[in-house]
């Protein structure tokens, strides 16, 4: 069983490393932050992926992300920046892996763009290579660490924002969108 809950783990943190854009800090700050009831409830993906959005506070939400028999645990928040409504995903601390798994695992904020209908949420990703390209082709020098494969962002929330701002409604910024269906 441990092995399972090692392995949900360690896709879960190649799945936001790879097909997100990960930081180290939040992307909202406390007075950014929106709470939709709506959101609450059950959705699902084309695929059978199955998102649970749970609030005890009405602040912010637990999710409960199911694929493939598979299950990993997020606290999001809701913010609203510039023209637009995101998630914020943060992994929970109830990971049942060895310490010194944990030891080896960081932690990390990833950002989705939302957008709301009656009965379904569009979450579009932030796509990685577009920003590993800005910062390629020095047109962006938005403070990060750079791993052999990938990036993660340290920017403080203030410069994360700015930064979401300027390429919020920039087509090549985000990837086609999830699209969740409630269930």
């Amino acid at each position: 069983m441990k092995k399972l809950k090692v392995f949900s783990l360690i896709a879960t943190i190649a799945l936001l490393v790879f097909c997100c854009v990960p930081s180290i800090h939040p992307f909202y700050t406390e007075q950014d932050i929106r709470f939709e009831s709506s959101v609450l409830g059950i959705w699902e993906e084309d695929d059978g992926t199955i998102w649970d959005f749970r609030s005890d506070d009405n602040e912010s939400y637990t999710l409960k992300y199911s694929s493939d028999s598979l299950t990993d645990w997020f606290e999001v928040n809701l913010f609203e920046l510039g023209n637009f409504y995101y998630f914020d995903f943060y992994p929970t601390s109830d990971l049942q892996v060895t310490d010194l798994m944990i030891t080896h695992l960081i932690p990390v904020h990833t950002l989705a763009k939302v957008v709301f209908s009656e009965d379904e949420i569009k979450v579009y990703s932030m796509k990685p290579e577009f920003i590993s390209n800005l910062i390629e082709q020095n047109k962006i020098r938005i403070k990060h660490e750079e791993a052999e494969d990938y990036f993660i962002l340290t920017a403080s929330t203030e410069e994360l924002q700015k930064f979401v701002i300027k390429y919020e409604r920039e087509k090549n910024a985000f990837m086609e969108p999830l699209i969740l269906k409630r269930r």
